[in-house]
């Protein structure tokens, strides 16, 4: 799953540390980012739509797709904008401090080229909520890691903290799909030792001469079965999966080296630079060429 991760270049972070007095409660805007609430003391519930989440004390509340949501210590509280509670504890000045303290909590968020896309994220539910994490787990560990690091530096951004951030992500998205009692999609692609094969196939190597005949083999499976697997789990071709997948890692190449558009077709499957052009601006509606364009100045 690392491959995946990979190429989505995530770049994690903390928003928001802080011990908070009920009643609490602050609403959060949708933006194409995983965001995830981790309760340190105290429980809360998070929300979203029609959906409403109990997160006890070290449980870890995840929203894959990063949509419009909120959390608060029970529901029907006054729901500030997060916006402003992020600024007031910028400002030293917190809100939600008056009276016993029920609740420390820990925000963080996950963004990734917004072009970019994979459907594990798209697969995840709205809302997933990490329970019965021991304190010897990874995940745990790494949240202490962070909250020691933002205690001792009384900062919520550092290379520490953003890397940890990353890691932390990683590692909740990874349990929450082991853990899935309904998967689909995605996740119930990989967890299918047949396509689950396949798909480690194709990221560990993006340019080899993959056709359907190929990867068929490689699940031991009829090329229409493989086909009809795809399109139920992934709603997609395994051809156009191998494409969506290739043209992912030609973007990373494009924008982050200075590697000849020959080159980087080579690396990832295309035959020449025009065929990837051609492909890439099918999929993202622009030539690589802009990639490399300077960023007109704010």
């Amino acid at each position: 799953m690392g491959d995946m991760f990979d190429v989505l270049k995530l770049r994690g972070s903390i928003f928001f540390h802080s011990s908070l007095a009920a009643p609490w409660g602050m609403s959060l805007p949708a933006i194409k980012a995983p965001r995830f609430h981790i309760s340190m003391e105290g429980n809360f519930v998070v929300g979203s739509g029609e959906q409403v989440r109990d997160v006890s004390e070290m449980n870890i509340a995840l929203l894959p797709q990063g949509g419009q949501h909120w959390i608060a210590d029970m529901e029907g509280r006054e729901l500030a904008e997060s916006e402003a509670v992020i600024d007031a504890c910028k400002l030293h000045a917190p809100l939600f401090q008056h009276g016993e303290v029920t609740n420390r909590v820990i925000c963080g968020m996950v963004e990734y080229e917004e072009l970019l896309s994979h459907p594990m994220l798209e697969a995840m539910p709205e809302i997933l909520v990490a329970r019965d994490i021991s304190h010897d787990e990874p995940l745990w560990q790494t949240v202490s890691l962070i909250d020691a690091e933002i205690r001792a530096t009384g900062n919520l951004r550092s290379p520490i903290i953003d890397r940890l951030s990353e890691i932390l992500f990683i590692l909740l998205a990874h349990r929450c799909m082991k853990r899935d009692p309904s998967p689909s999609g995605f996740v119930a692609a990989l967890r299918n030792p047949r396509l689950s094969q396949v798909l480690a196939h194709i990221h560990r190597d993006a340019a080899a001469p993959w056709t359907l005949s190929s990867l068929a083999a490689t699940a031991n499976m009829s090329a229409a079965t493989l086909v009809r697997h795809f399109n139920t789990e992934l709603g997609m071709s395994p051809i156009q999966y191998v494409t969506q997948w290739r043209l992912n890692k030609a973007f990373q190449l494009i924008q982050h080296s200075r590697l000849p558009l020959d080159l980087v077709a080579d690396k990832v499957g295309f035959a020449t630079g025009k065929s990837l052009s051609r492909a890439f601006i099918r999929q993202f509606g622009f030539p690589p060429g802009d990639l490399r364009k300077p960023k007109p100045e704010q």
